[in-house]
């Protein structure tokens, strides 16, 4: 969704009939940006050419068999982690690959020691064979029970003999069972709109986009009501606006109509979120733009379990690329400027209430850089007042892009960001994953490199239609690590992968723990461990391939280099010598299919 260009002067001296007759084209002009954003078919196809539209959907549509796809395209990442349980993390993503587009559900019940695809297919339930058209937007929560939650959208045809009418579904399921398996309620969508394809978004319809969730973990009236905000463009009555449902603790389905979050106010808005904090008040944040050419962050709070909502106060203003008029930052290679957005991110702290944000950015109230940076602001007293925004990242060079930032607070009231970041390139295109971590509720942050490789970003989007990387990727945290899970294309061959690193929070600089996050490559823990001697470890391949086996001291230093095995499919056992010093080293293994890094001990 880019801003529309909006003529007041011209609407001022029309006829309430034409006035009318104006907002409705605006407010399904911006439909079909989004449509045109969450499809992954052309939409000309499906208007004008049935032949070729069954063609493509049935390509879409063949995931639905196809649970793993070993050489899809993975991107716009979200994750979550089990309050009760921090050895439970779940995974999911937008997969892009031959066989079509799905979002997958990974999980781990042993701290990333193991990986688990959930044979959970995310996809509409009221059609047996459904055309799947585009969609995405995959979102994670758990309540404070341990039962997990997962929201995405589908764009869809009901079959391949009725190319017709097309659908548009925010959907959700439930998970008991740390991500393995999932169950809808009695109703599997939380919002819905259907019509004819040749008037659906046009005159008629809604659209229900980039949607969040949240879970009032408090001891409020409210606790463990689930709660989704999103963007909602109503066609037929000539609204947008941000919305939330909501679900109920003993309800087995969401609320069907949305409260108004935003009001009528704002001629622009977009990329709402949502959080609850300790008193149970529910928190919603958004993009948005009274004039159509000045954007901020705003703020509006319920304390009635989203019946109601305060009036919208700014909490910043937001300078941008591509919204904010007379903005010149550069292109950012490697992202659609068409898709180039400030994906913003918010946490709410379950033990003092405090709430942060971060979005990206090339300034505040007027631009300050012509490379984007990463943003970030908090209030202590429940969204009444807000820090001036401070940049998170090394701003140094003013010319260097970062952007799409996460934001988590976990149980110890830590807090934790993560972000794409170009620093170190001259020519602004390979880029690293950073994070950056604080115990004092925001006041000071120490930043870390993530990533030992950076992706060469002109190569992104070569095997997704230039998606690329998405726009939203996540950090998590437990009382003692941190997990900062991205899509990362170190390979440079258009392939994204997920990978996700488990940093110890007494030691966040340096060398740590990563595996890539797919099913054709697994390396398995180290053993025995501690090593004396020979080092063991299992690897599992669903193709051949060549490692490389390298290891590496608590410094980033390679101690032992260069030792290559080419290796059929299956599962192999590797043994190496090991001639070092006591103390700590990491195990790397890498090869065209992924890369994992593990620790052990020489004793």
């Amino acid at each position: 969704m880019k801003k529309l260009n909006f003529l007041f002067g011209a609407m001022l001296v029309v006829s309430a009939s034409a006035f009318a007759q104006s907002k409705q084209q605006i407010v399904s002009q911006k439909a079909q940006e989004i449509l045109n954003k969450k499809m992954h078919v052309d939409i000309n196809n499906i208007n004008n050419a049935q032949q070729a539209n069954t063609s493509l959907l049935k390509t879409a549509a063949a995931t639905e068999q196809n649970v793993i796809n070993t050489n899809a395209t993975e991107s716009e990442v979200h994750a979550a982690i089990n309050p009760t349980d921090s050895n439970n993390v779940i995974i999911s993503s937008i997969q892009n690959g031959a066989s079509g587009f799905t979002t997958p559900i990974y999980y781990t019940t042993d701290f990333g020691t193991t990986w688990q695809q959930s044979s959970f297919v995310a996809k509409p339930d009221a059609e047996p064979n459904p055309l799947i058209a585009g969609g995405g937007d995959p979102v994670l929560t758990f309540d404070k029970n341990g039962t997990a939650y997962m929201s995405w959208i589908n764009l869809y045809l009901d079959s391949n003999t009725d190319t017709d009418t097309l659908s548009w579904g925010l959907y959700w399921a439930s998970s008991t069972d740390g991500g393995a398996t999932w169950q809808s309620g009695t109703r599997q969508d939380i919002a819905f709109s259907t019509g004819p394809i040749a008037t659906f978004l046009n005159t008629e319809g809604s659209v229900y986009d980039k949607q969040w969730f949240a879970v009032d973990n408090s001891s409020s009236a409210f606790a463990n009501t689930v709660y989704c905000t999103f963007f909602e463009v109503d066609i037929t009555n000539a609204a947008q606006f941000i919305g939330i449902r909501k679900k109920g603790p003993s309800q087995t389905e969401f609320t069907n109509t949305s409260v108004n979050v935003s009001g009528g106010s704002f001629s622009d808005i977009q990329f709402a979120n949502v959080g609850v904090d300790n008193a149970g008040t529910v928190h919603v944040s958004f993009f948005g733009s009274l004039d159509g050419s000045n954007f901020a962050m705003w703020h509006a709070s319920s304390t009635d379990g989203a019946a109601t909502f305060s009036t919208p106060t700014k909490i910043a203003d937001v300078n941008i690329t591509g919204f904010t008029s007379g903005s010149t930052s550069s292109q950012v290679t490697g992202i659609d400027s068409d898709r180039f957005y400030p994906s913003p991110y918010m946490s709410v702290d379950q033990n003092n209430g405090n709430i942060y944000l971060t979005w990206t950015a090339s300034g505040v109230s007027s631009q300050l850089t012509n490379g984007n940076d990463i943003y970030f602001t908090r209030s202590t007293d429940g969204g009444t007042t807000w820090d001036t925004p401070k940049v998170i990242n090394d701003n140094s060079d003013a010319n260097s892009d970062e952007f799409y930032s996460s934001i988590y607070v976990d149980e110890t009231g830590d807090l934790s960001i993560s972000w794409y970041d170009k620093t170190g390139d001259a020519n602004n295109i390979n880029t690293d994953y950073y994070m950056a971590y604080s115990t004092d509720g925001g006041v000071t942050f120490n930043r870390a490199k993530v990533t030992s490789t950076a992706t060469d970003f002109t190569t992104v989007g070569n095997n997704n239609g230039n998606f690329g990387i998405g726009e939203y990727t996540q950090i998590v945290s437990s009382a003692g690590h941190l997990i900062p899970v991205w899509s990362d294309g170190r390979l440079n061959n258009g392939n994204l992968d997920i990978y996700v690193s488990f940093i110890p929070k007494s030691n966040t600089i340096g060398i740590h723990e990563t595996s890539t996050l797919n099913s054709r490559f697994n390396v398995s823990a180290i053993y025995p461990n501690p090593v004396v001697d020979e080092l063991k470890f299992n690897i599992g391949l669903l193709q051949p391939t060549n490692i490389t086996i390298q290891i590496i001291n608590q410094n980033g230093q390679v101690v032992m280099d260069g030792i290559e095995k080419s290796l059929v499919k299956g599962t192999h056992t590797i043994s190496t010598p090991i001639s070092l010093a006591s103390g700590n080293y990491f195990l790397s293994v890498s090869s065209k299919q992924g890369i994992a890094v593990k620790k052990f001990i020489v004793q």
